[in-house]
């Protein structure tokens, strides 16, 4: 039996998906930010991130950050949950690309492919391998690529 996520198809939210670095102040502060272009959003909080209270946000109380293990297991589920409450756009903290946690990490980063697929995250899950090198020197940075890595700031072109 293949392990849990490496089938070739994965779900993946209609509604975008964005990522931010995993604290709870880069979470409020992507929260935010996507509450000024979207009107409802999903956001995964993992517990006891706290969040300020906003209206139209809803909150799937992920599990514990570093239980890598419930949140591989509870990360489609929350997905589907939100987007079947009819959110705009779903928000979740990237865990780190080490152990389990590389495991959340490269599901999302799948996921994140039907948003970008000019970029082929679903293959290289946003490691710096030469054919995600080549994507972003040909369409430059997406909305999600962080621009404190230096091979993102340096794709992008002067106006």
């Amino acid at each position: 039996l293949p392990a849990p996520g490496t089938m070739a198809r994965h779900y993946a939210p209609r509604v975008p998906l964005l990522l931010s670095a995993p604290t709870p102040q880069a979470l409020y502060g992507t929260v935010k930010d996507s509450l000024t272009q979207y009107e409802w959003v999903g956001v995964l909080r993992p517990r006891g991130w706290s969040l300020p209270d906003h209206g139209h946000l809803i909150v799937f109380e992920w599990g514990t950050w570093g239980e890598w293990d419930t949140l591989a297991q509870k990360l489609f589920y929350a997905l589907r949950w939100l987007e079947g409450q009819g959110v705009h756009a779903i928000v979740a903290p990237l865990p780190p690309a080490e152990g389990l946690a590389r495991a959340v990490r490269d599901r999302l980063m799948r996921a994140l492919d039907a948003a970008y697929p000019q970029y082929g995250f679903a293959q290289h899950k946003g490691y710096g391998t030469r054919a995600h090198l080549a994507a972003l020197e040909k369409f430059g940075p997406s909305p999600e690529h962080r621009l404190s890595y230096a091979p993102v700031r340096q794709s992008i072109r002067p106006l």
